[in-house]
């Protein structure tokens, strides 16, 4: 055994050994990457959060219920309170009386003939008769029409 050795496996070795020893380092390694991408999968599959709708059960007391919904549509109100959207309607105003021009969208309002006022869409318009109207609406003037008559 020790002259097969010396003859043959030891050249073989000497002259293989570094391609061996590459080749084996770079299969164990993909070896275990696998492994662990195939461990990571079957973790997060089991981990997965399952969410089932169901009906909503009837409350004992439907009284509470018309409570506590009034409860929160009295709490909306105070936090949003209702503009006066007197002037909302375009139609409502002729052209002569809308003198500033609001958008829907936004908070500034600017003078009829801006050309950024032209670029509001018709039903987003917001006409004010007066600077004082847009005011009290919540509206700021543009910084483009400030000073302008």
């Amino acid at each position: 055994m020790s002259n097969l050795l010396k003859k043959k496996i030891i050249p073989f070795w000497e002259k293989n050994g570094q391609k061996i020893l590459t080749f084996l380092a770079i299969f164990l390694i993909s070896l275990a990457s696998y492994h662990a991408g195939q461990t990571a999968e079957r973790n997060r599959k089991t981990a997965a959060i399952n969410i089932t709708l169901t009906q909503p059960e009837k409350t004992a007391n439907p009284k509470k219920e018309t409570e506590r919904t009034k409860l929160i549509e009295n709490l909306l109100e105070e936090k949003l309170p209702e503009k006066n959207f007197s002037s909302n309607n375009p139609a409502s105003l002729t052209e002569q009386d809308c003198l500033f021009v609001g958008s829907k969208n936004s908070n500034k309002y600017h003078l009829a003939n801006c050309r950024y006022a032209t670029k509001i869409k018709p039903e987003n318009k917001r006409c004010f008769a007066s600077q004082e109207e847009a005011k009290n609406a919540g509206y700021v003037a543009a910084s483009c029409c400030v000073g302008k008559k």
